[in-house]
């Protein structure tokens, strides 16, 4: 069964033009009697959106980064609150050609600037 986790399968099927077509397992969370797992019972919690349909995952995003063609640009981890170490990596999803990060105006990260190819995690 494919994740809806990024990893780098997404990469071997860009490689390959004859696999013509690809999916993600559930849009939604949804309904699942059996189930016990993450923070709510009777729930796969595996979808892009939440049960509920008012949240998108990261995960949705890093989808529409790589097949939408309207511009995105997604800080992941903001639903992440509970932080348990002082640092944070800072991962964004885009189809943009570069990306920039700042932080209160001039470039951050290490060298002064750190930058990310389009259609991925940086």
């Amino acid at each position: 069964m494919p994740s809806t986790r990024p990893g780098p399968n997404w990469k071997q099927l860009g490689e390959r033009p004859y696999i013509w077509v690809t999916f993600v397992w559930a849009k939604f969370d949804f309904a699942s009697d059996g189930r016990n797992e993450g923070d709510t019972p009777g729930i796969n919690d595996k979808g892009l959106v939440t049960h509920d349909r008012q949240i998108r995952k990261d995960a949705f995003y890093w989808y529409k980064a790589n097949w939408a063609t309207t511009p995105t640009l997604y800080i992941t981890s903001r639903r992440w609150t509970q932080r348990t170490v002082a640092t944070t990596e800072l991962k964004v999803y885009s189809n943009a050609a570069e990306v920039t990060d700042t932080l209160n105006g001039p470039p951050w990260g290490p060298g002064g600037a750190a930058t990310a190819s389009s259609g991925g995690p940086a």
